[in-house]
C-alpha cells in the first residue's frame, strides 16, 4: 500500500485493522535456493542476458535496483551506490533515503562489470536485444531458465536477493553484516531470513563446545567399574 501510495495509485494509505483475541499477521516463508541450483538455471539463460542475474546473486540487490542501475552508481572508491531503482509503473525513482547505501566491489561482481560491453549508455545492465534497460519481461526469461534447468519456479527476488541472505547466514555470517549488505531500513528484517540448514547449526554448536563429551564418558564408566 506505500509503494502504491509513493507511486501516486492511491491518495491515502488505508488505516490497517486491528486484529483481536487470536488473530495475528503471519509473514510468508522465505524461499531460497542454493548456489548449485542457481548456476542450473543461469546455464539456461542465453548468455547475452547473464550479467545481470550473475550481479543479483553477487549482490543480493533487488531486481528493480540492478536494472535500474546506471554507470554512474559505481564510484571510484569501491563502491556500488543504490539510489534508483524502477516503480511499480517503470518509472525511475529514487531509493528511500534508509534503504539507499552502497555494496563493497568484490572481484566477483567487478569480473561482471568487466564483461559489460564499453558503449555510451548511461545503464550497467541495458538489455542487449533492445538496448534498453530490461523491463519487468526479465521475469519470464528466469522462469523459462528455470522450466529448462529442471528445477522448480521460484520468483527472481528470491532466487538472487533471499538466496543471497541465506546462502551467507548458512555460511556463518553474522546477521548484523548481512542486514547492511541488504541495505535493510530496520535491522529486525534480518530474523525472517534466519532460516538455517542442519549442517550449518551442527557446526555451530560444535565450536561451542568445551568437553570431550567421548573421554568424559570412557573415564565415567571406567570408574564405575572399578567400583
Amino acid at each position: 500500500m506505500k509503494d502504491a501510495k509513493r507511486s501516486g495509485y492511491i491518495d491515502q494509505v488505508p488505516e490497517f485493522p486491528k486484529l483481536k483475541g487470536k488473530n495475528k499477521v503471519v509473514a510468508p516463508p522465505i524461499r531460497y535456493i542454493s548456489p548449485a541450483d542457481q548456476m542450473r538455471i543461469i546455464e539456461k539463460i542465453p548468455q547475452k542476458h547473464r550479467p545481470i542475474f550473475l550481479f543479483m546473486m553477487a549482490t543480493g540487490c533487488r531486481p528493480a535496483e540492478a536494472r535500474a542501475l546506471r554507470k554512474s552508481d559505481i564510484r571510484g572508491d569501491g563502491k556500488i551506490w543504490f539510489e534508483v531503482a524502477f516503480g511499480r509503473g517503470e518509472e525511475l525513482k529514487t531509493v528511500k533515503q534508509a534503504k539507499s547505501g552502497y555494496f563493497p566491489i568484490t572481484e566477483e561482481v567487478q569480473q561482471i562489470f568487466d564483461q559489460q560491453p564499453r558503449n555510451l549508455t548511461q545503464w550497467m545492465f541495458p538489455n542487449p536485444t533492445t538496448g534498453k534497460p530490461y523491463t519487468k519481461n526479465i521475469n519470464r526469461i528466469w522462469n523459462k531458465a528455470c522450466d529448462d534447468a529442471g528445477v522448480k519456479r521460484i520468483n527472481l527476488y528470491n532466487a538472487t536477493r533471499h538466496s543471497f541472505a541465506c546462502q551467507m547466514l548458512n555460511n556463518g555470517t553474522d546477521k548484523g553484516l548481512v542486514s547492511r549488505l541488504l541495505r535493510h531500513s530496520d535491522p529486525r528484517m534480518i530474523e525472517r531470513y534466519a532460516e538455517y540448514e542442519e549442517d550449518p547449526l551442527r557446526a555451530a554448536v560444535e565450536k561451542v563446545r568445551r568437553v570431550d563429551f567421548t573421554n568424559k564418558m570412557q573415564t565415567n564408566n571406567t570408574g564405575d567399574k572399578n567400583e
